[in-house]
């Protein structure tokens, strides 16, 4: 990817030629220059086609201002280009040009870094058309030029680790959301990154598009990617954008602990508005509503302007970003009235902004996040209705091929910031190998960086080893389910009593003609309130089906006697297989939750199961260093993969399903 786009006169194209030298020297390892013979333009392609090409691959574009770029009809054409593009934009004077003769969208929007003028010098010597060349800059100005690019970089490595005020913050943060100090060991998703900063700069040139909304399906980082992803890089370029505290609707969107009147509140503090008393700020809300919030924001954004130094008088004010968190939760089966008062609130309060004339115009954009089968009732709410809404759904399920990127990552930046950390190759290896296995594995892996972190970072590497004496992925997974219940004999016999009044007879019954088991569904407003944390987490470690459309509960898959550590869906989505710590394999109709075939053989563990394309048969992989293969219809075990000396720890088919690849502890893969 071109990080930096050149755009120049060429005229001046051995000044280009020179600030792309610098900028390589610097560390911005790919520049984009129209005649560079690698990767600008080739013979006889169309020059705005490449342009629009490049420009697509840019987070930046650097403009290498003169009288000449000012008089050049198509230097105008490529500002125009990646203003159209939302990129973000930076301008360099090389030599002496009247503000009078530059476009007006440049000088009020953006800043203007000089070049030439009074002081040292840093002079560039570099070979241009096989002859010596030589550009001096002004020292300052370059200076100014790299913290600004550093400041606007989109890599986490531009962020700081460790954070100033969390010295021994870890790397690795498990399951819980990353949020703006985890902005330095955020990897995995800087193209969709570019894309969202994109996008919302786009919103804020138009004016007219005011919901912000980030989709994508459980376990995809949606909480990460709007916290440590968009908002940091947001706060740095303040010129444009000023970001409030993150709201978490819960029960209270609008005067809980993270909602509206607390971001308020402190965006008072910082930047040291009246009221200073979150009290206030909550009475204030409840009783000027809508007209209240919007001059509180106004009073916000006016100061948020008034910070920034050197702003032309005509510059627009930063756009305020209000960022939701989790949306879903505004509309659960346990939402207060307070959820609808707060899509009433901001609903109005964007609708006055649109109405308001240019000058006084608040410009706000509210940011969502809200799982995919989640979307619709927000989609559809009466409050928001006639907002435009910017739909952002790259949040697709991450390859496994960024994984990489995801373990060692941290690791680097922890080394950088002091503290020597090192992901061994062959750990990897594995944890990647191990990724292939099962459905969820991003949030999965998460976790299981976390603890081998926790228990064995101090040595200053993570090791094969150490990951082998914690069981590998499935036995941190079975730690987690048993973090659930307490460690107090008592207090879990409690808990499991409560859990048992939450199973019988809501979620499962007995049948009094054969006094077998029967499974029932059941929303969770049906459950005893003192069960639902515990269900929670019972949900959150994916132990219970819920329905995807309605977020309601379908079936619990109950007959397993261990922790369930795999479940995969057949190609047609019609039957479910899961594998467990019995040492057994499921198979369940989907539609009904009735268990089909149970898949006896296994010695040991099952920890792997999945489907072949054609879904006629089922491959489970097992501790008992065997993989296996089953007749889907009828449970019927086929072979046994006998070959591998320990654990076998992962098993797949081939994408024409004709050959098996499974993995084991004894260091080899095979193919059978």
């Amino acid at each position: 990817m071109s990080l930096i786009f050149l755009s120049h006169s060429s005229i001046d194209e051995l000044e280009a030629v020179a600030l792309k030298h610098w900028l390589l020297d610097n560390g911005w390892e790919d520049v984009f220059l129209d005649l560079d013979p690698e990767h600008g333009l080739r013979a006889g392609e169309r020059w705005q086609e490449a342009l629009r090409r490049a420009a697509d691959r840019c987070e930046a574009v650097v403009f290498i201002i003169s009288p000449a770029w000012a008089k050049s009809k198509w230097c105008l054409t490529e500002f125009l280009l990646a203003k159209s593009l939302s990129k973000l934009i930076f301008g360099v004077v090389v030599k002496e040009t009247a503000l009078t003769e530059l476009p007006t969208e440049l000088t009020a929007e953006y800043q203007l870094t000089y070049l030439i003028g009074k002081g040292s010098v840093e002079a560039l010597h570099f070979v241009h058309h096989e002859q010596a060349a030589d550009v001096s800059f002004l020292a300052n100005g370059l200076a100014r030029l790299r913290l600004g690019l550093q400041t606007a970089g989109l890599s986490a490595s531009y962020f700081p680790w460790p954070p100033q005020d969390d010295k021994s913050r870890a790397p690795y943060r498990g399951l819980e959301p990353l949020d703006a100090k985890d902005a330095a060991v955020f990897f995995g998703r800087d193209t969709e990154i570019l894309q969202g900063l994109d996008k919302l700069r786009g919103m804020r040139a138009a004016g007219n598009e005011l919901l912000f909304v980030i989709l994508g399906p459980s376990g995809s980082g949606k909480s990460s990617f709007l916290r440590a992803g968009l908002l940091p890089r947001l706060a740095r370029n303040a010129r444009h954008f000023h970001t409030l505290n993150v709201i978490r609707p819960e029960r209270s969107p609008l005067y809980g602990q993270r909602g509206v009147a607390n971001a308020i509140y402190c965006a008072n503090e910082d930047l040291g508005l009246m009221p200073v008393n979150l009290g206030e700020v909550k009475t204030m809300l409840e009783n000027g509503g809508a007209e209240c919030l919007g001059k509180m924001l106004h009073n916000i954004q006016n100061a948020a302007r008034h910070r920034l130094l050197g702003l032309p008088e005509d510059a627009p004010p930063p756009t305020l970003v209000l960022p939701v968190d989790q949306a879903e939760e505004l509309f659960s089966s346990d939402a207060t009235e307070e959820a609808h008062s707060f899509l009433e609130l901001i609903g109005n309060v964007l609708r006055t902004s649109l109405s308001d004339s240019e000058g006084t115009r608040l410009s706000l954009i509210v940011a969502f996040t809200i799982r995919s089968d989640r979307y619709d009732p927000l989609q559809t709410a009466q409050e928001l209705m006639g907002l435009k809404t910017v739909v952002f759904d790259a949040l697709k399920p991450m390859p496994r091929v960024q994984f990489k990127e995801i373990i060692k990552g941290p690791a680097i930046r922890a080394s950088l910031g002091g503290k020597k950390l090192e992901v061994m190759a062959d750990l990897v290896d594995q944890l990647l190998l191990d990724c292939e296995q099962g459905a969820d594995t991003l949030p999965l892996l998460s976790l299981t960086l976390s603890r081998i972190y926790r228990d064995y970072s101090s040595g200053g590497d993570l090791r094969l080893d150490q990951y082998k004496s914690m069981g590998g992925m499935a036995k941190v997974i079975k730690t987690e389910v048993e973090s659930i219940l307490s460690s107090d004999p008592g207090l879990r016999k409690a808990q499991l009593d409560t859990l048992h009044a939450a199973f019988i007879p809501w979620l499962a019954t007995v049948n009094p003609e054969n006094n077998q088991p029967v499974r029932r569904r059941a929303r969770m407003t049906d459950l005893p309130p003192a069960s639902h944390v515990l269900i929670c987490a019972l949900i959150e470690k994916r132990l219970l089906l819920w329905d995807a459309a309605s977020g309601k509960e379908l079936h619990v898959l109950r007959g397993h006697e261990g922790s369930i550590v795999d479940s995969q869906f057949s190609p047609d989505g019609k039957t479910v297989v899961t594998a467990s710590a019995d040492e057994t394999a499921r198979l369940w109709d989907a539609a009904s939750g009735r268990e089909l075939q149970v898949l006896r053989g296994h010695e040991k563990e099952v920890i792997g199961a999945q489907f072949s394309p054609d879904g006629k048969t089922v491959l489970t992989a097992s501790w008992d260093e065997t993989a296996r293969l089953w007749d889907a219809a009828s449970g019927r075990e086929l072979q046994v993969l006998r070959g591998h000396e320990k654990e076998v720890i992962g098993a797949q088919f081939s994408p024409d399903g004709k050959t098996v690849l499974t993995a084991s502890w004894d260091e080899t893969a095979r193919l059978w």
